[in-house]
């Protein structure tokens, strides 16, 4: 028996703590003007800026802008090309972060029995402390994709993270002729005030000042419940070793679910309310081509008769059925099999074959998105424009990297959710010699 309590930092690298950007060469930038805008020809609309009511300073002192911040005209080249590095790739704009502490205890059993059999199972619980979370502060989308252009960042460091689980652990003994294996399963529960199913959930944690006010708490979209890894070797006295290897998985957590925080306030205060098409009530989950927004909604309201935020007049959904809350869904279990086949000669040397995912299971780690050409009909129904806009066609997008599998004829169909294929089937013949 053992028990045990650790207390752990995790350090923030650049994309957490707030990377203040530098430019070499910036008196002879100063001298260049503004370049036209990628969206408009007029120079004059290009804004530099954060949207944030504070002074900013570049780098060795030179202004970034006037007093006072917000966003404003370029005054020349300079100033246009440190607030496009610090728009699209400067994340969060504003530090303030602090590396988190956590208080980690876990109790376990371990014995290994006069057969040579080997058990050990572990029980854990972490917390984290001062954990960094970030606002969004503005945001920019393309009005035609939806898709997100720019985000401003500030960061708090009151994020709850807690994670409670059990390890299994079970191993023969190794035997020089035989069968020898081991199973490994973990159950893993971890909450976290970031909603699931974000772009960078596990990277940079974005949560809106309205979802702290609510103390709204989320299971986390990266990892499984339950998972599990079994494979044993078999040797033979001439030479013959076969090693199957198995992981599975329960799923991982999906869905927009029913609910969103409401993206502003009402009559002065935070609200969850129904998700849905209108603004303020889209997700903020993250659909095929990294879009968010309404593209990504599992319900629409009647245009003609939308209601209130509150209490939308939902006129169709995508059928899918959604929990409460964003990740209370889990995909369907996976599991991937491989197969390694050795036979040594002549003491040194060794010819082999390998065949890793001989299920064929091409979807394996890949999560449903939502698919953003959805256009329902009815609940369950779509329209039969959905799917075919340029943009879905896969010649279009990264599906057609995948050559393992068919590919649509000319578009992704009609389904409310899209699964793209990330795992092929792979054989390999090789030979070793040993020195």
């Amino acid at each position: 028996m053992r028990l045990s309590y650790g207390r752990s930092v995790e350090f923030l690298n650049a994309q957490s703590a707030g990377t203040p950007g530098g430019i070499y060469n910036s008196a002879r930038l100063a001298n260049v003007p503004v370049l036209p805008n990628t969206n408009t020809l007029d120079p004059a609309t290009w804004t530099c800026g954060s949207g944030l009511n504070t002074a900013r300073v570049l780098p060795g002192g030179a202004n970034r802008g006037p007093a006072g911040g917000g966003f404003f005209r370029c005054a020349n080249y300079l100033q246009q090309y440190y607030w496009a590095y610090d728009q699209n790739l400067d994340a969060p704009d504003i530090g303030n972060g602090t590396s988190p502490t956590y208080d980690n205890y876990d109790a376990s059993y371990s014995h290994q029995f006069k057969n040579g059999f080997g058990l050990k199972a572990t029980g854990f619980f972490r917390r984290a402390s001062g954990l960094p979370s970030s606002f969004v502060l503005a945001q920019g989308t393309d009005p035609n994709t939806g898709q997100i252009l720019y985000q401003v960042f500030s960061v708090n460091n009151n994020a709850i993270n807690k994670t409670t689980g059990l390890e299994l652990n079970l191993t023969t003994p190794e035997r020089p002729v035989g069968f020898s294996g081991f199973v490994s399963a973990t159950y893993q529960n971890a909450i976290s005030s970031v909603p699931p199913l974000l772009l960078s959930e596990d990277q940079l944690p974005l949560i809106t000042a309205q979802s702290f006010a609510l103390g709204n708490t989320y299971r986390a979209g990266f990892l499984s419940p339950f998972v599990l890894s079994a494979g044993g070797t078999y040797r033979t006295r001439f030479g013959l070793k076969v090693t199957p290897t198995v992981q599975f998985n329960a799923g991982y957590p999906t869905g927009v679910g029913q609910t969103v925080t409401f993206n502003g306030l009402i009559n002065g205060k935070a609200y969850n309310v129904p998700v849905s098409n209108l603004g303020g009530a889209a997700p903020t989950a993250i659909g095929y081509n990294n879009t968010t927004g309404k593209q990504v909604s599992p319900q629409y309201v009647d245009p003609a008769y939308p209601g209130s935020y509150l209490n939308p007049n939902i006129a169709a959904t995508r059928g899918l059925p959604e929990g409460l809350n964003p990740g209370s869904l889990l995909t369907h279990p996976t599991a991937l099999a491989n197969l390694d086949v050795e036979y040594t000669f002549a003491k040194h040397n060794t010819i082999g074959f390998a065949a890793n995912n001989i299920l064929g299971n091409v979807y394996y780690g890949a999560q449903p998105q939502s698919n953003v050409y959805y256009q329902p009909v009815t609940t369950g129904v779509a329209g039969p424009a959905t799917g075919t806009p340029l943009q879905a066609n896969p010649a279009q997008t990264s599906y057609a990297n995948h050559g393992f599998v068919p590919l649509p004829a000319s578009s992704f169909g009609n389904g409310a959710n899209l699964q793209l294929p990330n795992q092929p089937t792979v054989y390999r013949v090789y030979y070793q010699l040993g020195l």
